[in-house]
């Protein structure tokens, strides 16, 4: 949810150095989102940051982000499921799922791809990115119909923006 709020203050600030600090926010929370291969944050996030660099007394960071980022972003929307029914799955026993730690170092029902990635969105349950994507299983019945807002969301955002071509 944050991200819809950085990208009207990010696109409407004047102050360059209230900018410079709100594209190093939305670079510092993008890192953990790109993990779960959100195709409207990255979106948003090149909305915000293409093209631009941050120079502290640090030194220079390229906020751009990669191409990797937009072909992720694109494969996703290309495997968003049609069935948006929430049938009940597990990804508990593939063999190439690494678990995720809980805080106290255990391992937890959670986990994703060996490149410390999500599941791909038509191999998980979640196709909203407002509920776990790191977990193994759903106990999805059968009675529930999802939207597709989660698609047409991230879909418009990048045609708008130019990241999506014909």
């Amino acid at each position: 949810m944050a991200f819809m709020n950085f990208y009207n203050l990010i696109r409407y600030e004047t102050d360059p150095k209230l900018l410079n600090m709100y594209q190093l926010g939305i670079y510092n929370h993008w890192q953990y989102e790109r993990l779960e291969r959100d195709p409207f944050a990255e979106f948003v996030y090149a909305a915000c940051c293409y093209g631009k660099s941050r120079t502290d007394q640090w030194g220079t960071i390229d906020l751009t982000p990669p191409a990797s980022s937009f072909e992720n972003s694109i494969d996703t929307l290309k495997r968003y499921p049609f069935d948006l029914i929430d049938w009940p799955m597990s990804n508990a026993q593939r063999i190439d799922m690494r678990r995720v730690p809980d805080e106290n170092g255990r391992l937890s029902s959670l986990g994703g791809r060996l490149d410390g990635t999500v599941f791909p969105i038509d191999e998980r349950m979640a196709t909203r990115w407002d509920r776990e994507l790191w977990a193994l299983t759903s106990k999805g019945n059968g009675t529930r119909l999802r939207t597709g807002v989660p698609f047409m969301l991230a879909y418009y955002m990048g045609r708008v923006h130019g990241f999506i071509g014909d």
